[in-house]
């Protein structure tokens, strides 16, 4: 660092007076655009890989830029990309994605997806942020059936669960709930605080769900939130574009449904005879088997319900 030439660098581009000379380089002729890891990954070339075919697995964009006014690009395990605002590709007038050929440059909000055999251009994407969330950007239904934001992988949602740390934290607590649901939801929101900070140093805030709307920035944040859609706020506000509700619905459904079908096919196949219990082909005589063989299931049939119910309520 005390070298010269590296001296001599970092004066010249860390002075203000020269930035108006500085003028990032061209494009090179040809370049490879690679991610195992949408959100880790920024753009290059301003090509930006969005999405994979495979998760997990390396994605590559091969690009072709020795002809000024025409890219060509080859892709590997791609499924969504687009281009970020960069005026050195302002002379681009058309591209050419897996030999498909589009005239123009659409960068985003709008992006190239391969969703079937070929390559088009979509907008019935928007990333699941909490920015985008907050500004009712993220519906879980379109016109075109379920949002690909909740349905699908964004770079913001590949995992792992850390990930949610790349972003300050801020705890929403609720106040709805009562007296009762209010102190044990700022104890929760106190002990999580709490814990992050003595575990990995992260501070964390927390506030009042009425406080919320007063909170500077709340879309720079990642949110946790204390309480159910009756007990907070914000988790009412929230919860038609969020998508666990809706996950719990189907999921609940589900099981009332498969209970019910299940439980009637086994009633045909019990028949009761004298002190005996005959279930298909086997036959319990024995005092009490067969009872409690019947009487578990009831019970896991019942507990399926209550549970579904109980789903649906909250």
């Amino acid at each position: 660092m005390n070298d010269a030439t590296v001296q001599n660098f970092i004066d010249y581009y860390t002075d203000p007076e020269n930035g108006a000379k500085q003028t990032l380089p061209p494009f090179p002729k040809y370049f490879i655009v690679s991610t195992l890891h949408p959100g880790s990954s920024g753009s290059k070339g301003s090509i930006l890989i969005l999405q994979f075919n495979l998760p997990y697995r390396m994605a590559r964009i091969h690009v072709d830029a020795s002809n000024a006014n025409q890219w060509r690009l080859e892709t590997e395990n791609v499924r969504r990309f687009g281009f970020v605002s960069d005026s050195r590709r302002n002379g681009v007038s058309s591209i050419y994605i897996d030999g498909t050929l589009f005239n123009g440059v659409t960068e985003l909000s709008r992006h190239y997806c391969k969703l079937d055999a070929t390559w088009k251009i979509c907008n019935d994407w928007v990333e699941f942020t909490p920015k985008n969330l907050l500004q009712k950007k993220v519906p879980f239904f379109t016109t075109y059936g379920p949002s690909k934001a909740v349905s699908e992988r964004s770079p913001s949602t590949y995992g792992p669960m850390i990930q949610i740390y790349e972003r300050p934290l801020l705890i929403v607590s609720g106040t709805k709930g009562g007296f009762y649901d209010t102190e044990r939801y700022l104890k929760v929101a106190t002990t999580l605080a709490n814990t992050l900070y003595i575990q990995s140093r992260t501070n964390v805030e927390i506030i009042l769900d009425i406080d919320f709307d007063s909170f500077p920035n709340p879309q720079d944040f990642n949110l946790f939130l204390i309480g159910s859609p009756s007990g907070n706020g914000v988790t009412s506000e929230l919860q038609p574009d969020l998508p666990g509700f809706f996950l719990f619905f189907y999921f609940s459904l589900f099981f009332f449904l498969f209970s019910f079908f299940v439980f009637n096919f086994l009633f045909l196949l019990v028949k009761f005879q004298g002190t005996s219990i005959i279930i298909g082909p086997k036959t319990w005589s024995a005092s009490g088997t067969g009872n409690l063989s019947f009487f578990f299931f009831s019970f896991n049939l019942f507990l399926f319900i209550f549970i579904s119910f109980y789903l649906l309520l909250i």
